[in-house]
Formats: C-alpha cells, structure tokens, sequence
C-alpha cells in the first residue's frame, strides 16, 4: 500500500513539473505585434463601360476599396459620415468614353442643363470644328463618334516647270471625334455627311485654312496604343515621291532625264602675214582670213 501512495505520489510529482515547464516556455515566448492594416478608403467608380454621351444611373456607379496612398485629390472619395456624394453623379452625362473600374472626376462628366451638349462634351480648353465628309475621305462611313483619326491634307499644286503634282501631309494626329452628324453614339457603319472632332484652338485655326486649301481626309487609327515608330516620319507624300514615273519624266528624282549630246565642229581659217609699219618699227603679224 505504501509503495502505491509513493508511486502515485511520484507520478503526480511529475505531471505538475511538466505543465510547469511548459507554462515557464509560454510565457517566456515573445508575443509578435500584428501587422498594421493598410490604410484604405473607398473610390466612386464606374461599375460597367461607359460611352461619351451616356446618362450615368446609380447603378452605373460603386464604391472599391483603393489604397489610401494612391488616391488622387481628383477622385471622389465616401465620406464617414455626411451626404453621399455618388448623387451629384447621377443623371449627369460622360465627356468621353470611361471603362469599367475606373475612377469618377469632375471633369469626366457634365450636366445638360448647365451647359450646350457639345460644349460640355469638349475637354477643358479644346474646341470642336466639323469637317464635310464623303465616302471616300471617311473611310466608307467606318469612322464613328468616340473613334481617333488622323486629319491629311490634300493638295494639287503646280512643279517648278509648271507641271501638276498631288501632295498629302498629316495635320494632326490622334485626334478625337466627338459626333458624326448629329449622332454622338457609334450606331455600326453609316456614312455621314460632317464629322465634328475635338481639337485646340490653334489646330481649329489650321484645319478651316486647310479646308480652304484643298481637301481634308479623316484617317481612321487603331484603337490599341500604337508605337512610335508607326507614325509618319516624312511628314509629307506627293508624287514625286509615290510615283518613280513622274520623277523620271520631270527630272525630280533617281531618274533625271538625259540631255542629248551636241557636237561642234569649228573651221580653223589659214592664217597669212601682214607686215606693220608703226613709226618707224616694222612688225609681221598673222590674221585669219
């Protein structure tokens, strides 16, 4: 019976230094500090693609977490507490097309009843100019409203000999167009007859001289970003440098023409002598015949 109380007295001895030790080594541990959360606050964004043109309705319109630290000034941010500021957003109509996700700015939209259409359509500063259309200088009525383009200029003019050339230059390049007619949505190909394209004021200037000049083309450009080296570097074409035809025949290019060769014969007249007297001093000289 001894020997029993003994060994359960061991045993007991036993369990409770090791629940003691394993105490003493969790509260040795040093507890690690949470990670601080990354500040956030909540963006108003557009929650499908909008084209220029559309009337935004709420559901047009959600709140997405953005990381505090790259939130610009210009975007609307949710306040704690106060008027929620995705009404004054409501109803309003977009300057330009805006695509799903992103951030909501003043600038990217306006109200019809503070302004024209068109006018509120047009970026802080730009000016819209329309250009008469046809088939052939609209790309077959494939260029619609919110499309990029390329304004050239075609000429005829008069060479140095007064021959007729054809030249074609780009104006301007990736510009903007804000309506086809009357119709600011694309509708699918349909030629139009003017198409009215956003520009500064200096470039308004320079596309109605142009017009005046010869006639204007609108060239239709790719949607996705294109490389550098995709734009015109010449700056110019004419027919001179289309055409090795027209340079061969007008002596402006690689191939001059070819004068023909003249030869001349020259008659050597025989030579007598003449005897000069000159006071005094007499001389002989030759004189051709």
């Amino acid at each position: 019976m001894i020997i029993l109380v003994v060994a359960a007295l061991g045993i007991a001895g036993t369990a409770a230094f090791m629940v003691k030790r394993y105490l003493d080594g969790q509260a040795a541990q040093t507890v690690q500090p949470a990670e601080p959360s990354l500040a956030t606050e909540q963006v108003l964004v557009v929650s499908r693609d909008i084209g220029a043109g559309a009337v935004l309705i709420e559901d047009d319109l959600r709140y997405e977490e953005w990381p505090k630290a790259v939130v610009d000034r210009r975007f609307v941010v949710r306040p704690g507490v106060g008027e929620d500021p995705k009404r004054q957003f409501v109803g309003a109509t977009a300057r330009r097309a805006l695509a799903a996700g992103e951030p909501i700015t003043g600038n990217a939209v306006f109200r019809q009843d503070e302004a024209g259409f068109m006018s509120g359509m047009l970026s802080p500063g730009m000016r819209a100019v329309s250009i008469a259309l046809t088939p052939t200088n609209s790309v077959a009525g494939f260029i619609g409203p919110g499309d990029r383009v390329d304004v050239v200029l075609g000429l005829e003019m008069r060479g140095s000999h007064n021959e007729k050339l054809h030249t074609a230059e780009v104006l301007f390049s990736n510009v903007r167009v804000l309506a086809i007619d009357t119709r600011l949505k694309a509708e699918g190909p349909a030629p139009g007859k003017t198409a009215t394209i956003e520009v500064t004021p200096e470039q308004a200037e320079s596309i109605i001289t142009a017009g005046a000049m010869g006639s204007l083309y609108l060239v239709l450009r790719s949607l996705s970003q294109e490389p550098a080296e995709a734009e015109d570097k010449n700056g110019f074409s004419s027919s001179l440098t289309v055409s090795r035809a027209v340079r061969a025949i007008t002596g402006g290019g690689a191939h001059p023409r070819e004068e023909p060769s003249v030869s001349v014969t020259v008659e050597v007249s025989p030579r007598r002598p003449v005897r000069l007297n000159r006071a005094g001093q007499v001389s002989i000289q030759s004189f051709s015949q």
